[in-house]
């Protein structure tokens, strides 16, 4: 019987620390990458508008690469005044707290349990109520996390 076959169509990062483990288990891989992933710039006049909140209390990550995203692009953001070397950057869990720290920004809150909510819960006990929160993050950001943030006081800016 031929050995099982698995093709990763993630990114090429994501597939390789994928294929070793599955060849080891004797799954003959095929890496054919479908999904590249790059930042995008929003329209900055549109952020510096958003109701003057600029700069941030805080930056809160909810994945790596939001950390690479955001901060390989972090000179833009402290020119047009929305984020500091001042702000609290928090990270959803330790692999983003990881990432965070491996470009030279600890964590200085990591959300136990590891999830939107715990996050909220944790800059919540942290911020004065009303504090705006910078959210870098994909198109797939979750509503729950959005919608935590506004319930622990907090004014949720997706970016």
């Amino acid at each position: 019987m031929p050995a099982p076959r698995v093709v990763l169509t993630r990114t090429a990062e994501d597939n390789a620390a994928l294929a070793a483990p599955l060849a080891a288990a004797g799954i003959t891989v095929i890496d054919y990458p479908c999904l590249a992933l790059a930042p995008v710039l929003p329209p900055l006049l549109d952020l510096v508008a958003t109701a003057g909140l600029g700069p941030f209390g805080a930056v809160a990550f909810t994945s790596p690469r939001a950390v690479a995203a955001f901060l390989d692009q972090r000179a833009v953001w402290q020119h047009v005044g929305l984020w500091s070397e001042d702000a609290l950057l928090a990270a959803v869990g330790p692999g983003t707290a990881h990432a965070l720290a491996d470009r030279g920004h600890p964590a200085g809150l990591v959300a136990d349990p590891p999830t939107g909510a715990g996050l909220a819960r944790g800059l919540g006990t942290r911020l004065a109520p009303g504090t705006a929160v910078l959210l870098p993050a994909g198109d797939r950001v979750r509503p729950e996390t959005l919608d935590a943030l506004t319930e622990a006081g907090l004014v949720a800016v997706p970016l």
